[in-house]
């Protein structure tokens, strides 16, 4: 059973992520839209919040970049870090404010910390506008940017058994 911050248990299939980044010889996927959030970190945000992940073109979004052989880091702005603070199994935080600094400047300078500036790199890319795609291209041209849209689809399909166990007590709530 894998945990996190505060000893939380990271219930998103791992495992199974994992295998997909070896057979698409990724290093890292960085995700930006809110089912896949959501999965990553285990926090899902409401009202306003919840929208900033659907808008490919939002000053206020969050990503989480998670890297095959290395911790993952939320990406955060300072209004997403309560919730996440609060919620999310991810240890490392790296929090910005959306009005002074683009989230993938943050993104592309966090990718440099963590050494994925050279390295094979998934983004799900129907959540990245094609500006920022450009620009994370720009600030590092030596990673080699990959669509994984469909690589978190495949990711996400098979449920953990305390995934199962969630949608079961959202049942029971309903």
């Amino acid at each position: 059973m894998l945990r996190g911050r505060n000893g939380k248990q990271i219930i998103a299939n791992i495992n199974r992520l994992n295998r997909l980044m070896d057979e698409a010889g990724l290093d890292a996927v960085v995700v930006r839209g809110g089912q896949n959030v959501t999965w990553l970190a285990g926090v899902s945000f409401h009202g306003t919040l919840s929208r900033h992940l659907d808008l490919a073109a939002s000053s206020r979004g969050v990503a989480v970049i998670w890297p095959r052989n290395n911790k993952p880091a939320f990406v955060l702005e300072v209004t997403a870090a309560g919730p996440a603070e609060r919620d999310s199994w991810i240890e490392h935080f790296e929090v910005f404010s959306g009005y002074q600094e683009p989230l993938f400047d943050r993104v592309a300078r966090t990718l440099s910390d963590l050494k994925l500036d050279r390295a094979a790199v998934g983004f799900d890319k129907n959540f990245v506008g094609a500006g920022y795609w450009d620009d994370i291209a720009r600030k590092l041209p030596d990673m080699k940017m990959h669509d994984c849209g469909a690589l978190m689809d495949r990711a996400r399909l098979i449920k953990t058994p305390e995934e199962v166990a969630k949608f079961r007590a959202g049942a029971t709530l309903l």
